[in-house]
């Protein structure tokens, strides 16, 4: 026997089927561990010794001729070894039995390749040609150690063999070229079509991968039903036929139950196992594009096991049924006899889709099976029951320490409470502040409750008060104290410092301070005209230009250890150094606290904050009279001061009251739901990237173009400590009024065009400034400009209309000549409506963009960029949307290199995935909520759909109830999950499918009705859905409908986030 071959082949010429990218299959079973006489005496180090068998993967020659000889994983496809005439040679290299015909075993030739080092097919260390060692092995012994053929190289092997081998098919080949007219003239019609379809299959020439699979699909099960265009995951597939008795989620929690108390486990990081940590956690059912075989085939498996009925899934390869199929028998009458109910679905191996067969079980089959398990399915639904109230996912120590606190109704706080709670309360760091930390000290414990006025917005609740609502009642109530009637806003506590001299500028009216705590000295020094203790000004103190630093002033000395002291915190003030520990409250009215929301102030008063109005604080403030002046007798200079030194005015008048990390522990600690929080995103970009931003001293020049505040929300997000400047911005459409009055309310806007033609010559009437021909800054202040255009109308080829001449794709225009005019260092430009092209159609717009469109329209002109494109999916960043946008990154050529922008490219990529994910559902509002309860004022409700009973409506328009009536009903007619249902109410009812998986359809619509909420979602859920955190911005103006549009034009934030920090990074 032939044990050597001189010259192997290569891999690709001689397996059937195989791809070099594709993985080394797993060996297909088990294979007695022995090995024959000749193998252990001549061929030890052989690859077929037991030892080394498993380095390799293992093929058998193939019945099939060519160039080379053909070699397959298909046991049922190998040629036998015709018999040798010496006994010897016809035994099995692995068990030593003699294998001869008429003994009913036969030898077959097996060959092998050494598995990839990596794992992988064609990775370092893999081989590209057979191993030289020719084995002889019985097909008992052999079939184990075969290698695992994948669906796809399945398919491959079929269409080789079948199709292009077929002993029938001969002469269709001509010169060496392939002769498909002579190929047709052999075929039949079946087999020309089958052989046209896996053309287009391999080609991808087809209007989607699957097509060519689905049809036949279609073919093969024509006599069962209507096959389902929609693919879907296991159960939703399976719902097909049981829908609406039961649904895909009423499916998979029997399933997951009956596997819990059998104590089965899903396989790690299979579907299976995502529906059951989501049943877990009351979520609704994760829907997935496509899905493996093996994944199905585990689904299928535990489904049987769980509910009476057997499934048949069909393959291009055949069929596998699971479960037993009880056949009726002919013998007894039908109303005797149980036939077990068969569900059909189809795998397309080739597109790894997964569809469903729409036949509906008959009631009568449907009530029995019900009936079976009744019991199951009752304990399933109680234990599974899905949430669609939001939920928080944090209960950080605060929260646990807060809960504990118990709040006074009817009286005054007691003081020795209030003094014993906050000793033994967990106190944040505070970074901000620096006017009063003392120097030397990097931070200090503090916190501000009440109202503020944080770095991002106007004034409002602080979130540590949203964090510890008990503990902010408690000392709200405490100031009932007070020996006189006294309004509030905000409440600052201190812990074991002693503030430095300063001036509290922001302060309104009078203070009341009080200090708890067991503690020696530390009283409070105050500037006075009649003061005999000296005190030396260190830093300038605002308001206080007389004062320069190395000034000695004068004032008193107050102890305030358990007493009320009440003082004007515009006068210089300090605390003196003290032993032991000393807490110190101080009510004051926070200047601007006026202004704040509605929303706001309802829930300050509601946790006894005495908010002051207008009236007392004039009242107050003419009380307290001007803030005195130093006058020369009342101050002297040190002599190490120089008298020449220029009067600075106190820097800190750009201080927050709250700083990032105050807001990084509340976003932690307080939550909002499963996924989305304030500032998390910012905090795991810095962390995965290990930097921090928070400190770094850079002020960012920004144009926009049609793009919304995503980009500079998202750097003001990054680099906290300088707000980024927009220096000029454009919107368009009828949002733009919001757009630009959002943007000024959030952010500083230099200036502001609602014309794009203004744009683009670079003056034009100024919504900041108000005034006409407001000139644009010049491009030396710019470092990134920020735009977006749509792509559909430059796909439009109707005719005489076309994109030049079409107003929506102006944008594209305009950005294209501000980039060549002005050459930023950083662009970035967002597509919104990418994921509606069709996706044969993307590579056209790409080549639009990059290679073949007119200069003036294109960016492959602009040869002083290096470009690259990034397809974002916004599942994979985090927010709530089965949508995805097209990014595209701009780096001038003499500011980084391509490598660098193509290392931003993947850096963007990476920082998405790791972000959490979200449901939309966790982001609705409670009810209950103050901006609800004023949108239900304008709402309509009817009980259009019975089963729901009272469901709200944003408007009495028949047309649009009947569409959500028609919604629900085909959704739930398709198995789906009700209290999960989100529609885009801009969809058309031939649009479909609808969504239960807790995203959302439909980035460039703000308008979706919830049913699990029977309401429609409002325009803060709407943006927060895109990333925004309400909670955080100044909304003041913009009432429901407003948001809702604006939400409609604005980008995701956290794919704008992941960008930008992804250019800023490298």
């Amino acid at each position: 026997r032939l044990r050597r071959d001189p010259d192997p082949p290569l891999l690709k010429d001689c397996i059937i089927g195989f791809l070099p990218s594709e993985p080394d299959p797993v060996q297909s079973g088990v294979v007695p561990n022995r090995q024959s006489k000749e193998i252990d005496h001549d061929w030890s180090d052989s690859p077929i010794a037991k030892q080394h068998r498993k380095k390799y993967v293992w093929v058998a020659r193939a019945a099939v001729e060519g160039e080379y000889e053909k070699f397959t994983m298909d046991p049922e496809s190998m040629r036998p070894v015709p018999g040798y005439e010496m006994p010897s040679q016809n035994v099995c290299d692995i068990c030593g039995a003699s294998c001869i015909s008429n003994k009913g075993e036969t030898l077959y030739q097996f060959r092998c390749y050494l598995r990839s080092s990596r794992g992988g097919g064609g990775g370092v260390g893999s081989s590209t040609r057979l191993d030289p060692h020719i084995s002889y092995i019985s097909k008992k012994c052999g079939s184990g150690l075969l290698g695992k053929q994948s669906e796809g190289a399945k398919i491959r092997e079929w269409v080789f063999k079948d199709l292009l081998h077929n002993s029938e098919l001969m002469n269709w080949e001509k010169d060496g070229h392939l002769n498909l007219e002579g190929l047709q003239k052999s075929l039949s019609v079946t087999e020309w079509q089958s052989l046209v379809r896996e053309l287009e299959h391999f080609a991808r020439a087809s209007a989607s991968s699957s097509d060519v699979e689905f049809k036949r699909a279609e073919e093969q099960i024509k006599e069962i039903g209507a096959l389902s265009r929609i693919p879907e995951d296991p159960f939703r597939a399976l719902a097909r036929c049981t829908a609406p008795s039961l649904g895909a989620r009423t499916l998979a929690m029997v399933t997951v139950l009956v596997m819990k108390r059998t104590e089965q486990m899903p396989s790690a990081g299979g579907y299976l196992e995502k529906v059951a940590i989501s049943l877990e956690q009351h979520q609704p059912l994760p829907g997935i594009a496509t899905c493996s075989k093996d994944e199905v085939h585990e689904v299928l498996a535990a489904f049987v096991k769980a509910w009476p009925v057997s499934v048949e899934l069909h393959t291009v390869l055949g069929k596998d049924t699971f479960g037993k199929v009880q056949q009726m028998p002919k013998s007894l009458p039908r109303k005797d006899a149980e036939e077990t109910p068969v569900l059909h679905l189809v795998y397309l191996t080739g597109a790894r889709k997964l569809h469903g067969a729409l036949e509906h079980l008959d009631k009568g089959k449907m009530s029995c099976l019900r009936e079976k398990v009744k019991e199951v399915m009752q304990e399933a639904q109680q234990r599974y029951r899905i949430q669609t109230q939001p939920q928080s996912i944090c209960h950080g120590p605060r929260k646990a320490e807060d809960a504990k606190i118990e709040v006074p109704q009817d009286w005054p706080a007691d003081l020795q409470y209030v003094e014993s709670t906050l000793l033994n309360i967990t106190w944040p760091d505070c970074k901000s502040r620096n006017n009063v930390r003392p120097d030397g000290q990097d931070v200090i414990k503090a916190m501000c409750l009440g109202a503020i006025k944080p770095y991002f917005s106007g004034v409002c609740p602080s979130r540590m008060t949203r964090v510890m609502p008990n503990l902010s009642a408690l000392v709200a109530r405490f100031a009932k104290n007070i020996p006189e009637p006294f309004c509030f806003s905000s409440m600052q506590l201190n812990l074991d410092y002693n503030a430095k001299l300063h001036v509290d500028k922001n302060n309104f009216g009078p203070s009341y301070i009080i200090g708890l705590g067991s503690y020696a000295q530390g009283q409070l020094w105050i500037m006075h005209a009649d003061g005999d203790v000296p005190m030396t000004v260190h830093a300038p103190l605002r308001g206080y230009p007389e004062l320069r630093v190395g000034d000695v002033i004068y004032g008193k000395l107050h102890c305030i250890k358990h007493r009320w002291l009440k003082f004007n915190g515009q006068i210089p003030h300090c605390a003196m150094e003290f032993k032991g520990h000393r807490v110190s409250i101080v009510y004051f009215s926070r200047k601007g606290s006026e202004t704040m929301d509605l929303d706001g102030r309802h829930f300050l008063e509601n946790l006894g904050v005495a908010l002051p109005t207008m009236e007392w604080l004039t009242k107050v403030a003419e009380e307290m009279g001007a803030r005195p002046v130093v006058k020369a007798n009342q101050r002297r200079r040190l002599d190490f001061a120089d008298p020449g030194t220029p009067v600075i005015e106190d820097s800190s008048d750009d201080e927050v009251d709250e700083d990032e990390d105050m807001h990084r522990l509340a976003d932690d600690e307080e939550g909002s739901g499963t996924g989305l929080s304030a500032t998390g995103w910012a905090r795991r970009f810095h962390q995965e990237l290990h930097v921090d931003w928070s400190s770094t001293l850079v002020e960012l020049g920004i144009t926009m173009c049609c793009a919304g505040p995503a980009a500079a929300l998202a750097l003001q997000e990054l680099l906290p400590l300088r707000r980024p400047k927009i220096l000029a911005m454009v919107e368009d459409g009828d949002t733009k009024d919001s757009a630009i009055r959002f943007a000024r309310q959030n952010l500083r806007v230099q200036c502001a065009y609602k014309e794009l033609n203004e744009f683009q010559k670079g003056s034009g009437f100024c919504e900041v400034r108000h005034h006409d021909q407001a000139p644009m800054p010049g491009a030396e202040e710019e470092d990134v400009f920020v735009g977006s255009f749509l792509a559909r109308p430059l796909m439009v080829q109707a005719g005489k209309k076309n994109y030049s001449n079409d107003p929506n794709a102006l944008a594209l225009k305009i950005i294209r000549s501000h980039l060549a005019s002005r050459t930023p260092p950083l662009a970035l430009l967002e597509v919104p409506d990418y994921s509606s092209v069709p996706e044969l159609e993307r590579r056209r717009l790409l080549d639009f963009l990059l290679e073949s469109g007119p200069d003036d329209w294109s960016f492959h002109s602009l040869t002083n960029y290096h470009v690259k494109v990034l397809e974002v999916s916004l599942r994979d960043v985090g927010l709530p949307f089965n949508d995805s946008c097209l990014h595209v990154l701009f780096a001038r050529k003499d500011f980084a290199s391509l490598e660098k922008l193509t290392s931003a490219v993947h850096l963007a990529r990476h920082l998405g995935t790791k972000l959490p994910q979200s449901r939309v559902h966790d982001l609705l509002l409670h009810d209950g909520d103050h901006h609800l309860e004023e949108a239900r004022k304008a709402w309509v409700s009817t009980e259009a759909l019975p089963e729901l009973g009272k469901c709200w409506f944003s408007s009495s328009n028949s047309q649009a109830q009947q569409f959500l009536v028609h919604a629900y009903r085909s959704a739930r007619q398709t198995g789906l999950e009700p209290a999960a249902l989100v529609v885009d109410m801009t969809q058309k009812r031939s649009k479909t499918p609808w969504d239960d998986t807790g995203k959302l359809t439909g980035l460039g619509s703000g308008s979706h009705y919830s049913f699990g909420r029977r309401r429609p979602m409002l325009g803060r859920e709407e943006l927060m859905c895109r990333g925004y955190a309400v909670k955080r911005l100044n909304l003041k103006g913009l009432p429901d409908a407003k948001l809702c549009g604006l939400a409609a034009k604005l980008p995701a934030l956290q794919a704008t986030a992941a960008s930008m920090c992804a250019l800023l990074a490298v």
